[in-house]
């Protein structure tokens, strides 16, 4: 489901999201994932260093629009197919809805995420080759730079999923 990657990319409780002008359900039993370097990094870019709930599910629902326009949201369904919510009902969503704008746009986020270095990208991807080596193909072949933001927030998602959080507590919880 959309909030399985959701809840996966954006890495943060439910209680988080409490104040949030963008109602988008969390499992009230996730819990984050510890962030390695090159997660936290990628963190750090698309979603700012300011703990905001409303800025972080702002960025994410611009991240899904793209993820759409791409037409890449399968993926976003790939380990949960439930749909708990579209992405019309937020069509209408923008900066009038923040009481703090963003101070980067998508463009920058998109710019400075494709140049982080090959350091950062193969530790994203390379504990992916095994199971998903998609994700790391589509980011060396395709030559689309949205394509390839998209396939970094995939990975993101899935290594945050996968390999750093306890089995029992992450994928349990998502309802």
């Amino acid at each position: 489901m959309i909030n399985h990657f959701r809840t996966h990319l954006l890495n943060r409780p439910q209680r988080f999201f409490a104040d949030s002008r963008f109602p988008i359900y969390t499992a009230p039993g996730f819990v984050p994932a510890p962030y390695d370097e090159a997660t936290k990094r990628i963190d750090t870019i698309l979603f700012g260093r300011t703990e905001n709930t409303t800025l972080r599910d702002f960025r994410f629902l611009l991240f899904l629009r793209l993820i759409k326009a791409c037409g890449l949201e399968g993926h976003t369904q790939r380990f949960d197919h439930r749909k708990t919510y579209k992405l019309d009902q937020f069509s209408c969503v923008d900066h009038g809805e923040l009481r703090t704008p963003p101070r980067r746009s998508l463009e920058e986020i998109i710019e400075e995420t494709l140049s982080l270095g090959q350091e950062t990208y193969f530790e994203l991807f390379a504990p992916l080759r095994n199971d998903y080596p998609e994700y790391e193909k589509g980011f060396r072949h395709v030559t689309d730079t949205l394509h390839k933001f998209c396939m970094i927030l995939f990975a993101q998602a899935i290594r945050l999923e996968r390999f750093f959080c306890p089995k029992t507590s992450c994928l349990s919880t998502i309802a």
